[in-house]
Protein backbone atom coordinates (compact mmCIF):
# COMPACT_ATOMS: atom_id res chain seq x y z
CA UNK A 1 0.00 0.00 0.00
CA UNK A 2 0.88 3.89 -0.46
CA UNK A 3 1.41 5.91 2.09
CA UNK A 4 -1.27 8.44 1.50
CA UNK A 5 -1.38 11.98 3.03
CA UNK A 6 -4.71 12.68 4.69
CA UNK A 7 -5.71 16.45 2.76
CA UNK A 8 -5.21 18.99 5.41
CA UNK A 9 -8.03 20.54 7.92
CA UNK A 10 -7.96 23.89 6.50
CA UNK A 11 -8.23 22.68 2.52
CA UNK A 12 -11.01 19.51 3.74
CA UNK A 13 -13.06 23.28 5.46
CA UNK A 14 -12.34 25.22 2.66
CA UNK A 15 -14.00 22.36 -0.18
CA UNK A 16 -17.06 22.13 2.21
CA UNK A 17 -17.57 25.46 2.27
CA UNK A 18 -17.19 26.20 -1.20
CA UNK A 19 -19.22 22.99 -2.13
CA UNK A 20 -22.23 24.35 0.09
CA UNK A 21 -21.61 27.91 -1.65
CA UNK A 22 -22.19 26.30 -4.70
CA UNK A 23 -25.16 24.27 -4.02
CA UNK A 24 -27.10 27.60 -2.42
CA UNK A 25 -26.36 29.45 -5.58
CA UNK A 26 -27.26 26.74 -7.47
CA UNK A 27 -30.67 26.45 -5.24
CA UNK A 28 -31.12 30.55 -4.97
CA UNK A 29 -30.61 30.22 -9.25
CA UNK A 30 -33.40 27.30 -9.57
CA UNK A 31 -35.80 29.19 -7.17
CA UNK A 32 -35.84 32.81 -8.99
CA UNK A 33 -36.01 31.39 -12.42
CA UNK A 34 -39.53 29.86 -11.47
CA UNK A 35 -41.99 32.42 -11.89
CA UNK A 36 -45.55 32.66 -12.89
CA UNK A 37 -45.61 34.87 -16.07
CA UNK A 38 -48.70 37.87 -16.15
CA UNK A 39 -51.99 36.68 -17.64
CA UNK A 40 -52.62 38.36 -20.96
CA UNK A 41 -55.61 39.59 -19.30
CA UNK A 42 -53.96 41.20 -16.28
CA UNK A 43 -51.77 43.27 -18.85
CA UNK A 44 -54.05 44.93 -20.73
CA UNK A 45 -55.98 45.99 -17.60
CA UNK A 46 -52.74 47.61 -16.61
CA UNK A 47 -52.21 49.41 -20.07
CA UNK A 48 -55.68 49.97 -20.43
CA UNK A 49 -55.32 52.73 -17.08
CA UNK A 50 -58.25 51.64 -15.63
CA UNK A 51 -58.09 52.37 -12.22
CA UNK A 52 -58.65 49.42 -9.57
CA UNK A 53 -59.51 50.41 -5.66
Amino acid sequence: MKNQKKKSFPRRVFLWLLAILLAVCIAFGVYVSDYYHADPAAEDAMVSGMNLQ
